[in-house]
C-alpha cells in the first residue's frame, strides 16, 4: 500500500483501487492500493471520510502497517473497484494540530524543565501529557505555556527524516525508539525532534494557540491538560464573554472580579453566621414562651409525627 499521507499530508482526496474487502461485526473493512487515510496510532485517532458513496468512520492499522478503512454497515464494495477516497479534512487537520502541539509541549517540558513524557492522549480540541513528575507548580506551567506560544509565533518548520535505527539512536532523542528497523524522525526545527509515525502540520504557526487547562494526579504522576488550536480560541472567547457578563452583573471590571468575589464570599459567610445566631435566638425565645415550670409544651400536627 502506498502511504501518501506521509509524502503529502495536506492532500485531501485521491483515486484508488480496492485490493481487499472483509465483512466483520464492526463494519466492512477495506484495503486499497494507495491511501491518504492515516490509521489510528501513537495517540492519534484514525482518519474518517468517504470511499466512493460509502462513509469511512474509522481507519485502523493492519499488522503490516497498512490502513484498513472501516465502512459503516455491510457495504457492497468489490475488489479491483476504482473509487475516490476523500478525507474529512476538518477532522484530520484538528488532529494534525493537536499532534504537533503535543510534540511542542513535550519537547519544551524536556528541554526547558527536564520533565519527561510518559504517555499522551489527543482529545477533541485538547491534549493530555502524563509526565514523570509527582508535582509540577503553577510557575512552571505558566512559563511553559508562554514559551510554547512564543515558538508558535516564531513559525518553526516541521520537517521529516528517514534514517537507520542506529543513526536515530545517535541523535540522543528525549524518548526511546519503540520500533525496529528504519526510523522516521519528526523535527520541529530548532525546538524538538522525536521518532514518530504520525502526521503533523507544516509549521508551528498552524497550531494557533496553546492554553493550559489544568492538571491531575495519575499513577503517582502529574498529567497536564492543554487546549489547542481552534478549540482553544473558541473556549477563550467563551470565557471572555462569561467574565464580561459576571463583571457586569457585579458592577465591576473584569480585573476587579477576584477582589469583588472575595468580598462577596466574606459577606455571605458573615450572613450565614448571623442567620445561625438569629435562628438560635428565635428558638430560645420560642422555647421560653412555652415553658410551664421546667417543661416546654408545644402543640404539633400529629400527621408530622413519625
Amino acid at each position: 500500500m502506498e502511504k501518501i499521507y506521509y509524502q503529502e499530508p495536506y492532500l485531501k482526496k485521491i483515486q484508488c483501487a480496492v485490493t481487499g474487502v472483509k465483512h466483520t461485526d464492526r463494519g466492512t473493512e477495506v484495503l486499497t492500493d494507495r491511501t491518504v487515510f492515516y490509521p489510528e496510532g501513537g495517540g492519534q485517532p484514525g482518519d474518517c471520510g468517504t470511499l466512493g458513496e460509502w462513509t469511512v468512520r474509522d481507519t485502523r492499522k493492519a499488522d503490516n502497517g497498512d490502513s484498513i478503512l472501516i465502512l459503516d454497515g455491510d457495504c457492497h464494495v468489490e475488489t479491483n473497484q476504482n473509487l475516490e477516497l476523500e478525507l474529512d479534512w476538518k477532522h484530520r487537520f484538528r488532529y494534525m494540530v493537536l499532534h504537533t502541539a503535543q510534540h511542542l509541549v513535550s519537547g519544551l517540558l524536556y528541554s526547558q524543565f527536564g520533565i519527561g513524557t510518559v504517555s499522551v492522549h489527543l482529545g477533541d480540541g485538547f491534549i493530555t501529557i502524563e509526565t514523570d513528575r509527582a508535582q509540577i507548580d503553577g510557575e512552571t506551567t505558566d512559563r511553559l505555556v508562554r514559551i510554547a506560544n512564543e515558538k508558535i509565533r516564531e513559525n518553526h518548520r516541521i520537517i521529516y527524516r528517514e534514517m537507520s535505527h542506529a543513526e536515530a539512536e545517535a541523535l540522543g532523542l528525549r524518548r526511546s525508539i519503540k520500533v525496529d528497523g528504519d526510523v522516521r524522525i519528526v523535527e520541529i526545527e530548532g525546538v524538538d525532534r522525536i521518532a514518530c509515525g504520525g502526521v503533523h502540520v507544516g509549521t508551528t504557526s498552524e497550531i494557533g494557540v496553546i492554553v493550559f487547562s489544568g492538571s491531575e494526579n495519575i499513577r503517582g504522576h502529574v498529567r497536564l491538560v492543554f487546549e489547542c488550536g481552534e478549540a482553544a480560541a473558541d473556549r477563550a472567547c467563551e470565557r471572555a464573554m462569561l467574565l464580561g457578563s459576571i463583571a457586569k452583573n457585579l458592577s465591576c471590571s473584569e480585573a476587579e472580579l477576584p477582589v469583588k468575589i472575595h468580598s462577596l464570599t466574606d459577606e455571605i459567610a458573615q450572613l450565614k453566621a448571623a442567620l445561625k445566631t438569629a435562628q438560635k435566638k428565635n428558638a430560645l425565645t420560642e422555647i421560653t414562651s412555652h415553658l410551664e415550670g421546667d417543661v416546654a409544651c408545644f402543640e404539633t400536627d400529629t400527621d408530622l409525627v413519625a
